[in-house]
């Protein structure tokens, strides 16, 4: 019987979040996860406590504990490590010499890999960047996992890279929360935002709505931070419709408050060449048995392509997604529907499902 592969896991921002499927597997024992870390050290240091407010002493052992595994880069060997961060990034360079000595998986939902496609970009370094990026990812101990199949295509098409398509995996809380019946609160339609409370997300398009719609029986719930937080503060102060609940980082929590709703609203806006990838919000709330109404992006078009046709909205248009707020509001027949639309899409990214496809690609990954 082959032994556990030992598995690290190197991502730009948040390990456990992105790869809930790999840490069941070794809570089933099925490997054993030797380390996770954020693949910057001082930048990520500052960003988790500017951004996410974090307390200053786990920021910092976190940090410590990246830079003491940057230290041992050149003794590490006879891993599984999964990297986890946008194309081209310099940081590569920090990360190169472990490819010789390790199986490496890179992990990527990029879905465009044309030349002057990718997000970074570093001037006269562009060129030697690429040129080493490509030479690991064709590198015989190097493995690509796409998360969509938008992502494998472009890999292919651009870079002549064939890649493994595993989603982002959905933890077992949230289709826990959906099998409980939740009565609705009188007859109000209930909406919910959750995420990055910005203007490329759709926030400011959300509050004006819910202006402009004082009306009809809708209530709108926001749920997480971002720099348009006092502006959420503000709205929910002057509108009893507009109910702002913060952060909330149990998913447990997170998911009771999904089931409470009918509909995930996520009408994000693009922005200097970003668009929504994946989304993984969606999934969850698709698995706690909500509507999800969301802009016409790779990520939802991705997972919402077999839903109700008028999931997905033409970004930016205020019109459409009103319109559809106010027939949803007023016709319980078509809210019944368009939430029966939605029904049996989030099993693909179920965790179980998901942990099995990366059980299948790391034990063969992890061994001779």
């Amino acid at each position: 019987m082959n032994p556990r592969p030992k598995v690290r896991i190197i991502h730009e921002t948040n390990p456990r979040k992105y790869f809930p499927a790999v840490f069941a597997l070794q809570d089933r024992g099925l490997i054993l996860i030797v380390g996770s870390h954020r693949y910057s050290v001082i930048k990520e240091w500052l960003r988790s406590g500017l951004k996410d407010r974090r307390p200053l002493v786990s920021r910092t052992r976190e940090a410590l504990s990246a830079l003491w595994f940057r230290l041992r880069i050149p003794f590490t060997s006879g891993e599984t490590i999964l990297f986890g961060w946008a194309p081209w990034d310099w940081r590569m360079l920090i990360y190169a010499p472990l490819v010789p000595r390790n199986r490496i998986i890179y992990h990527t939902s990029w879905p465009r890999w044309g030349h002057h496609e990718t997000p970074r970009s570093y001037g006269p370094l562009n060129k030697p960047l690429r040129l080493l990026w490509l030479a690991i990812l064709r590198h015989p101990h190097v493995r690509v996992v796409a998360v969509l199949e938008t992502t494998q295509d472009s890999l292919r098409r651009h870079l002549a890279i064939e890649s493994v398509r595993i989603p982002h995996a959905v933890p077992s809380v949230f289709f826990e929360a959906g099998k409980k019946s939740h009565s609705r609160a009188g007859n109000h339609l209930r909406l919910l935002y959750v995420g990055e409370l910005s203007y490329k997300k759709g926030v400011e398009t959300l509050i004006r709505l819910m202006e402009r719609i004082a009306d009809l029986p809708v209530q709108l719930t926001l749920v997480g931070d971002g720099i348009l937080r006092h502006r959420c503060s503000v709205a929910a102060a002057k509108m009893a419709t507009v109910s702002y609940l913060g952060v909330i980082d149990d998913r447990s929590e997170l998911a009771t408050t999904m089931a409470a709703h009918d509909i995930l609203v996520a009408p994000s806006r693009r922005q200097n060449g970003w668009e929504e990838l994946f989304g993984i919000v969606i999934a969850e709330a698709l698995a706690t048995g909500m509507g999800v109404i969301a802009s016409d992006h790779l990520g939802p078009r991705s997972i919402l392509g077999r839903a109700h046709p008028q999931s997905l909205i033409v970004d930016g248009d205020g019109v459409a997604l009103e319109r559809l707020i106010r027939r949803l509001a007023t016709d319980q027949r078509t809210l019944e529907q368009f939430v029966a639309g939605h029904r049996g899409i989030a099993d693909e990214y179920a965790l179980d499902r998901v942990s099995s496809s990366w059980l299948g690609c790391l034990a063969y990954w992890g061994g001779e």
